[in-house]
């Protein structure tokens, strides 16, 4: 009973601090956008734009990590996991950084790239936290069997 009482007030408080974080994100995001708007200066509002869903995907992989971490085994990485959904998701997410970038200005790339960022922040939010989530789901612990199971393979 006591073990499940830790645990409840474990995500009671982690849910309060991925709350506050959100706000604090939400707040900053509108405080740039109006700063945005008085100097026409959109930089550090895009900027950020991008760069918080990351931290808000990798917010929502720590208890999953905090278990990973918890657990026995050696550690080890998933790089078909990052590469084949980590790497899209952060290239769809950095879409908007290409607003400033010399890319913007060639022909029909910079066309459909603004095309994309005007569809709304949705599909950058989302690319960005599944990035976040992705970078941080894809650490992993191999127990001894694993790792001896998985050599023989590799080399038979």
């Amino acid at each position: 009973m006591k073990r499940k009482v830790v645990r409840f007030f474990c995500y009671f408080f982690y849910s309060i601090l991925v709350g506050l974080i959100l706000f604090w994100g939400i707040r900053n995001q509108y405080l740039l956008d109006q700063q945005r708007s008085a100097s026409f200066d959109a930089r550090p509002f895009i900027v950020f734009s991008t760069l918080f869903p990351f931290v808000i995907g990798m917010l929502f992989a720590l208890p999953s990590l905090y278990k990973k971490y918890r657990s026995s085994g050696k550690w080890k990485y998933d790089w078909i996991k990052f590469f084949s959904v980590g790497i899209p998701a952060a290239i769809a997410a950095t879409i908007p950084l290409t607003y400033f970038s010399p890319i913007s200005s060639i022909g029909p790339i910079g066309r459909f790239l603004a095309f994309l960022s005007n569809g709304g922040q949705l599909l950058f939010f989302i690319s960005g936290m599944v990035f976040g989530f992705v970078t941080f789901c894809s650490f992993k612990k191999m127990a001894r069997d694993e790792l001896i199971e998985t050599a023989e393979y590799l080399e038979g």
